[in-house]
């Protein structure tokens, strides 16, 4: 019975990086933003609920770990990448730069935490609320703000707050 709960548990968090793909896909080729959005604040949802009833009922594995380590930086990493890429920045110099620090923000934000060995104290803001909250954010501006030189600089300077909040020091209690 308990491996049908581990299979269960990890099929949950492979959704999850279905959902992350999906999402690009969506992007990507038919520029539907919107479930792209939504898909990724489902999946944190998701990622939210996973590792609590991993914990809970003593169902952790390194393969759930791995999974959810890959589901992190594939859905809240890379997937509001590609929705930034999507026409937000005019400059190429700015986009490339607001993507490589927040990408590196967010490998060193899952890394430091998974060498931590403990889950009940985290260090920095994790990934997966800031991805969903990128995304979402993204979606917004994308209707209301107008490109331009002006967005590019609000942009950058926001992704690189979001970094920040993910490779700062302080320490809170995961909840």
């Amino acid at each position: 019975m308990k491996d049908l709960r581990f299979v269960t548990l990890n099929l949950t968090t492979l959704l999850g990086i279905f959902m992350g793909v999906a999402a690009m896909g969506l992007i990507v080729f038919f520029d539907a933003f919107g479930i792209a959005v939504l898909l990724i604040v489902g999946s944190a949802i998701i990622d939210r609920y996973d590792g609590r009833v991993a914990r809970r009922y003593n169902l952790e594995s390194l393969l759930g770990e791995k999974l959810d380590l890959t589901n992190d930086f594939v859905t809240f990493g890379v997937a509001p990448m590609v929705l930034l890429a999507q026409g937000f920045f005019q400059s190429g110099i700015l986009l490339a730069g607001a993507m490589t620090i927040y990408l590196l923000a967010g490998v060193y934000r899952l890394r430091r935490f998974h060498q931590s060995g403990t889950k009940t104290i985290t260090t920095g803001v994790p990934i997966t609320p800031i991805g969903a909250w990128l995304a979402f954010t993204l979606w917004i501006a994308g209707m209301f703000v107008a490109p331009g030189v002006a967005t590019d600089l609000a942009l950058f300077g926001f992704i690189l707050l979001l970094s920040l909040l993910m490779a700062t020091p302080f320490q809170v209690k995961k909840i």
